[in-house]
């Protein structure tokens, strides 16, 4: 939001969570574009009753205007989770302090990796 915000400033929060610790979540995959996606992100994007996933992992939608009111189809690109719940931000709150056995090297952040994936929460986090 910081390039839509006058005055924000934008931030880069890396995480490190065991995919175990997410398993254990309510967990929603889409892997690429499909009906259930549609319907998910028009139903997000108008207000619809709120779905009850710890998070959900995807594509982001890029064309919100076109894809709502002219009909468009989506058109996706990149990947995030999205954090919905308090349950799904408890693992990032623990694991937020520089814990040499935790923390990434900062040699290693340039690496590549099979697929960057990028967190946002809905709302601050409050956890």
């Amino acid at each position: 939001m910081a390039g839509r915000t006058p005055g924000a400033e934008p931030a880069v929060l890396h995480f490190r969570v065991s995919q175990g610790d997410l398993d254990k979540l309510n967990n929603k995959t889409f892997d690429g574009s499909s009906k259930e996606l549609d319907d998910f992100l028009r139903n997000s994007r108008t207000g619809g009753p709120m779905h009850n996933y710890d998070t959900v992992e995807g594509p982001m939608l890029r064309n919100l205007k076109g894809f709502l009111k002219e009909g468009k189809p989506a058109r996706l690109t990149g990947h995030q989770i999205a954090i919905y719940t308090s349950g799904g931000g408890s693992n990032l709150q623990q694991r937020t302090t520089r814990d040499p056995l935790t923390w990434p090297d900062p040699d290693t952040l340039c690496t590549p990796f099979p697929r960057l994936r990028s967190i946002s929460t809905t709302s601050p986090m409050t956890w």
